[in-house]
């Protein structure tokens, strides 16, 4: 097997010489199929991006050539027998999708790129990578069957096994497709593979495909799967307990095994996990008390040399597909990572009672080993928030979530590990039989697969600088099997949080997978549930139909926004008659007395035409009794230039420009009703068209925002948004955000971040705070202090304090702008991720003088402007040479640059 390995990375060597036949020395790199480098899974419609690695300065990709091929011998420019691109005129770098002879489920292909850059001579192809097609039909997983343990009831735990032996020939491939409800953990020859699948309805089941080549051994092996069926709950729809796996095992002489979930299989309920406990929040349907008996262990279950002779044989359920999962099932290429996490200190609060305090807030299970003790003893653990003055770990903060284990020893050593995931900070431990120490007492984070380091910030301000790693840390409390509401009690995906939640993610750590799938899973909603172009506001969910009205009209904000840091176009082709059905549902309720959106439809209870911030102290007064409110008129005229700007990249004009007139009808609506006397935007209208009395933050920052306010009115209510201070909540704090950042209100700006004695991240950090709370008063109203929705915050840091703003989709141009922040912000540097690249920025400021460092990647184009830091006579020197900038409301202009790096230097006197 060495010799074939050599062999094959000669052919590797030669296949390379073959392509770089241009001699050029730039090239593509960072390859990805579907947003990941050499996936497994994908549909027959991937897509594929690349980065550019050039060191002049101003490259502009002209022109790309994507191969694929059914195997690295045939990919060449002559041999590519699936698709040859040929020269394609585009600068995109991502979001190119496939578009060659149909692919084949269950499939290996290899592909390269080149690109033409300012010379129109092309580059060398890139290194080769793969991807592999999943199952994409029912058809393909003929053989499999869905299996099921024999314990009935609302929980369940049971452990699969199936020995195989190996051909005895050279593997070259082994993939494993699995999927079931509702999770599994996945083990070859003891070996852990993964978890999922995800959540989803059962008609549109995901399944996940993990490679496992390098695991296989020689011989005898064993697939293993734990399952564990919990019923629904939030964020997990109803559907039923069972198992499908399909294990291909591909031989270079081209002859396949397979191993198939059937009868042939053993199982056998998992003893040490004791059902029949508590819900942990019998409303939210997290689960149940985790209870687990190290007595009852099966030692090795999952090991090749076990024992399963006494084992029962699995229900069968039938074969795919079968009810409840009756549709096709859909790969989910979104991947959980776990990381094992050493508490910051433990604490003894006397014989066998100690406190574990992680250091902040994470999401996932811990894991402590014991020794001894007398079998039998009942540990007590408990997971929790914050601390309570007797020093244990609090049960006021949990939002009345019974965050307990038990765990009973067995006199020898044990390790206690959970299954179900948890948000917590602190740790107590009752009973137990040794000193906890840093040895053995763990924490296994974990979240959906995101790079922390791909952005960076720093900055003089060292709250500011605490604000950002906390907005940056909750992102990857979020991202679990979606962007969950929050780890502890509600685990499902709210559209409103998946939204900022989203957004903060794709900037700050270049998340794509998430963001699209979970963009796909709402618009999905709409066609299950909703005839008038609504959708869910948590979805996939226990509940099934459920909606808030401003909730819906996020979303086609949230599209376009998607579209512009992606330049997904496809995205926008697929799902456009669903997007703008949307739209249609809010024109509906335009008023033609008035010309606004009245009594949205939709919501109950507290969110009854629209839930407008939350929790309902995050109103700060606002007026709910309006029929006509200020908030929902300024998403209706969002949502319209949202579609009327997805029209035009769609190519159909005269949609776009019904919609722009739409939105400017609107425009002139919101500001001859809903602006008062005094300059003021009023929190709406009542019936019988009465102004309401009320002007609040959210009614004056979103009108400002948007572009709605009368130029000349801007300075003013600018004013009165400066002096409400921090007067919203997590919902809205993003539009608070941008209204101050497009007044150029940067010492303000700072203040909102980093102000203790306001309403604030600042003010919740003093307080204790490691991931964003659900409200700004949160720890005082018991509320959730763990709800990442917060995180929005971080786009107001990308775009004005680093400055980074995008003006063409997918960063292909943008705008380097930093506000002036005075004497409150002396210095700043960061990057952010790109589909082109890092973008780099540091600058300087003192009361005379402004320098500025920056990056842009190939294929980019940047337009910057700096703060004119002092009046009078100016001298500014890019890359050492003197230039002469335009002047523009505080700012100086130096026009637009390509990509490289840039020295600029300005200094007053």
């Amino acid at each position: 097997m060495i010799m074939d390995k050599v062999y094959r990375s000669y052919l590797i060597f030669l296949l390379l010489l073959t392509l770089d036949s241009t001699l050029g020395v730039a090239q593509c790199y960072n390859l990805r199929c579907s947003d990941i480098t050499n996936p497994s899974g994908v549909n027959q419609n991937p897509y594929f991006g690349w980065l550019i690695d050039a060191e002049d300065s101003g490259v502009i990709q002209q022109s790309y050539q994507i191969l694929v091929a059914s195997s690295e011998a045939k990919l060449s420019e002559h041999n590519a027998d699936y698709w040859n691109s040929g020269k394609v005129d585009s600068n995109k770098q991502n979001y190119i999708y496939y578009s060659g002879k149909p692919l084949q489920s269950g499939k290996r292909y290899y592909w390269t790129v080149r690109y033409w850059g300012n010379d129109h001579q092309p580059s060398a192809y890139a290194n080769v990578n793969y991807f592999d097609v999943g199952l994409c039909d029912n058809a393909d997983w003929s053989g499999a069957k869905w299996i099921r343990g024999a314990i009935d009831g609302p929980e369940s735990y049971t452990y699969f096994r199936k020995q195989f032996e190996l051909a005895g020939k050279n593997i070259r491939r082994a993939l494993v497709y699995i999927s079931a409800a509702h999770d599994f953990e996945l083990t070859l020859n003891g070996v852990p593979i993964g978890k999922g699948p995800g959540y989803h309805y059962p008609q549109f089941q995901y399944y996940k495909t993990f490679d496992v080549t390098s695991q296989l051994g020689q011989g005898r092996q064993a697939l293993a799967v734990l399952t564990h069926w919990y019923g629904a709950g939030q964020g997990r729809p109803k559907s039923a307990p069972g198992l499908l796996m399909k294990a291909v095992i591909e031989y270079e002489d081209g002859s396949i095994q397979s191993i198939l979930t059937n009868e042939t299989w053993k199982q056998t309920s998992a003893p040490k996990y004791l059902v029949g406990q508590p819900h942990r929040n019998a409303g939210e349907g997290v689960g149940f008390v985790e209870k687990i008996d190290a007595r009852l262990e099966i030692s090795n279950w999952e090991q090749t040399n076990f024992d399963d002779d006494n084992w029962e044989s699995p229900i069968v359920i039938g074969a795919h597909p079968v009810a409840p999962w009756v549709g096709k099932l859909q790969p989910n290429l979104a991947r959980l990572i776990e990381t094992e996490i050493v508490p910051e200190r433990i604490d003894s609060l006397g014989l066998g009672h100690y406190v574990i305090d992680l250091g902040k807030i994470y999401a996932g299970v811990p894991k402590i080993t014991f020794n001894g003790g007398k079998e039998g003893n009942e540990v007590i653990i408990r997971g929790g928030y914050t601390r309570s003055p007797d020093g244990g770990v609090s049960l006021q903060t949990t939002q009345s979530t019974d965050m307990g284990y038990s765990f009973l020893l067995n006199g020898s050593t044990c390790t206690f590990q959970p299954m179900l995931y948890l948000g917590m900070r602190y740790l107590e431990v009752k009973g137990a039989p040794h000193p906890m120490n840093l040895e053995n007492v763990r924490f296994i984070a974990r979240h959906h697969e995101m790079d922390r380091k791909r952005s960076r910030f720093h900055s003089s301000n060292e709250m500011l600088n605490k604000v950002w790693e906390l907005m940056k840390h909750s992102l990857v409390v979020a991202a679990q099997e979606s962007f969950v509401d929050t780890p502890t009690r509600e685990k499902g995906g709210f559209l409103g949080d998946s939204w900022l939640i989203g957004m903060a993610a794709m900037q700050e750590m270049g998340e794509r997978v998430m963001n699209l799938r979970i963009l796909l899973e709402f618009l999905n909603s709409q066609e299950q549930f909703w005839t008038d172009g609504r959708v869910n506001a948590v979805y996939p969910n226990g509940d099934g139909k459920r909606d808030i009205p401003d909730y819906t009209q996020m979303l086609p904000i949230w599209a376009w926004e998607y579209y512009t840091i992606t330049g997904n176009k496809q995205f926008l082709v697929d799902h456009f008659p669903k997007i703008e059905r949307v739209c249609t549902y809010v024109a509906s309720h335009m008023d033609p007395q008035t010309g606004l959106v009245k009594e949205l439809t939709g919501g109950n209870g507290a969110y009854l035409h629209g839930i407008i911030d939350w929790p309902a102290t995050m109103r700060y007064g606002y007026d709910m009794a309006t029929t006509h409110r200020t908030v929902i008129n300024a998403y209706a005229y969002a949502d319209f230039k949202a579609i009327a700007e997805i029209a035009k990249v769609t190519g159909d004009s005269i949609v776009a420009n019904s919609y722009l007139l739409l939105a400017q009808q609107l425009k002139e609506s919101i500001n001859r009703h809903l602006l008062h006397n005094d300059g003021f935007y009023v929190d709406g209208l009542y019936s019988d068209q009465r102004l309401s009395t009320h002007s609040s933050q959210h009614a004056n920052i979103l009108p400002v925002a948007l572009g709605i306010a009368p130029v000349d009115l801007r300075p003013l209510i600018g004013k009165k948004i400066e002096g409400q201070k921090m007067s919203v909540g997590m919902i809205t704090v993003r539009w608070l955000i941008e209204a101050i950042g497009s007044l150029d209100l940067g010492e303000h700006l700072t203040d909102l971040y980093t102000r203790t004695d306001w309403d604030g991240w600042a003010n919740t950090i003093t307080q204790g705070a490691t991931v964003t709370w659900e409200s700004w008063d949160a720890l005082q109203e018991g509320q959730s202090l763990s709800h990442p929705w917060g995180a929005s915050g971080l786009v107001g840091i990308h775009r004005y304090v680093l400055g980074i703003s995008i003006l063409e989709p997918q960063f292909a141009r943008v705008q380097i702008k930093p506000l002036d922040f005075g004497d409150k912000l002396s210095f700043v540097e960061g990057q952010l991720p790109t589909d082109r690249g890092t973008i780099s920025i540091k600058w300087n400021r003192t009361s005379s003088s402004y320098s500025m460092d920056l990056s842009i990647p190939a294929n980019m184009s940047a337009d910057i402007w700096i703060p004119h830091v002092s009046d009078g006579d100016f001298d500014m020197k890019l890359n050492g040479k003197t230039v002469e900038p335009s002047q523009e409301s505080g700012y100086l202009n130096l026009g637009s640059v390509g990509s490289g790096y840039y020295n600029i230097e300005l200094t007053t006197h």
